[in-house]
């Protein structure tokens, strides 16, 4: 779809996060623009760093590269920097990895995943984000994908850092609803379940 935003929002609308999208330079045979990730379907992209708006849940623990676990993490965002990051477990360990630099603190990737995903269809927390990250949607803090991204203008967008820190916010509760340029209010997963049509898609 060539929408430009999307809003993911938990049933009872207590946190929502906004995320400005750029465009990605990969399509399908028949012309649908997309990054997947295989064999999960995850589809990804990096946002534009300062259209970030909200607050957003994980859904899972993270683990951090020094063995750390973060748990009922909450993350707020206002211009699109993480000004508020909170957690029942670890977050102080993560509230000093974002702030390595300036970028530690912006996103730098959102994915999608559907419940089809055969990693989260197993229903195991690893506690290793290679795996968990494929078992449910997921927002990044820190680098970007400057090579996901179509245009120069767009890729000198990209964030920048030294670090890039997965963490899932999906699960069957949370519904994703993107917003075309042209103002158009998209769903795009419902109960985990995608909800594009081929008009939506292309």
């Amino acid at each position: 779809m060539s929408g430009r935003r999307r809003r993911s929002t938990p049933p009872d609308s207590t946190p929502s996060i906004s995320k400005g999208l750029e465009p990605t330079r990969w399509s399908t045979a028949d012309g649908i623009r997309h990054i997947p990730n295989l064999p999960t379907e995850e589809v990804f992209t990096s946002p534009d760093p300062d259209r970030v708006e909200g607050r957003v849940r994980s859904t899972k623990p993270l683990v951090l590269a020094d063995g750390t676990i973060v748990r009922g993490l909450e993350v707020r965002f206002e211009g699109g920097r993480a000004v508020e990051i909170t957690a029942d477990q670890g977050g102080e360990v993560l509230r000093g990895r974002t702030h390595l630099d300036e970028g530690g603190v912006r996103l730098g990737e959102v994915a999608l995943v559907d419940r089809e995903s055969r990693i989260g269809q197993l229903g195991t927390i690893f506690y290793e984000t290679l795996l968990d990250e494929n078992a449910a949607s997921h927002i990044a803090l820190g680098a970007g994908f400057s090579w996901a991204v179509e245009s120069d203008d767009d890729r000198a967008r990209v964030n920048t850092s030294a670090i890039h820190i997965d963490f899932m916010i999906g699960g069957p509760d949370v519904a994703v609803t993107g917003l075309t340029s042209d103002g158009e209010r998209v769903p795009l997963l419902r109960e985990g379940v995608w909800q594009l049509t081929t008009v939506h898609a292309v």
